[in-house]
């Protein structure tokens, strides 16, 4: 569960002191060895003031990783490539240049060891995959799919690559790759030339 949010301008920046240190000290240390009392003396914000707002630190956290979300990028450009591609980009670049990159080798980390992180962990890369495959849902609606399309493997197929450079080979991710290995993919997948194309 994680904290109310408040109007209140003074309580506003209690909240923003106390999920920027904690963000700033996970991405330093690591979450599983982060501590209440560290985030207390980072924030300047005491501990009984920080348990009133979150029951644990591990809500705590997840709020930060909340509120330091990337914007929504699944805009709807009319055909599946243009969509996929404007997404797939979207989400290297905050790999590579947000502060998401920085936390999220420690957040997998994390969830491999303490089955409170592993809910944190799934309940922010939920919102994450639930709408890239509200994207291909919609292409396949569109037309812009084979009928027969197997969705959650195309979905595999386009982010896992960017994911493994990223926490894996650390192979360099630049757009011109994005974009090829997206439009590769789609063209195995069988997809459709897009409506305007026939004309």
């Amino acid at each position: 569960m994680t904290g109310r949010v408040d109007a209140d301008p003074r309580v506003v920046r209690t909240r923003h002191a106390v999920l920027t240190a904690a963000l700033d000290i996970a991405a330093k240390e690591g979450f599983t060895d982060a501590t209440v009392e560290a985030i207390a003396a980072e924030s300047g914000v005491s501990k009984s003031t920080i348990y009133r707002h979150w029951p644990n630190i591990e809500s705590t956290f997840l709020d930060a990783l909340v509120s330091n979300k990337p914007p929504d990028n699944h805009v709807d450009l009319g055909y599946v490539r243009d969509d996929l591609v404007h997404h797939t980009t979207a989400f290297a670049r905050g790999l590579t240049q947000q502060r998401i990159g920085q936390l999220l080798p420690h957040l997998i980390s994390a969830a491999a060891r303490d089955p409170n992180f592993a809910r944190a962990h799934a309940t922010y890369t939920a919102t994450g995959r639930e709408a890239s495959m509200a994207l291909l849902q919609r292409a396949l609606e569109r037309g812009d799919l084979p009928s027969d399309t197997d969705l959650e493997w195309l979905q595999i197929q386009i982010y896992a690559p960017i994911l493994v450079r990223f926490l894996i080979t650390h192979v360099p991710i630049d757009e011109q790759w994005v974009t090829a290995r997206t439009n590769r993919t789609l063209t195995l997948a069988g997809t459709h030339p897009r409506a305007t194309d026939h004309q």
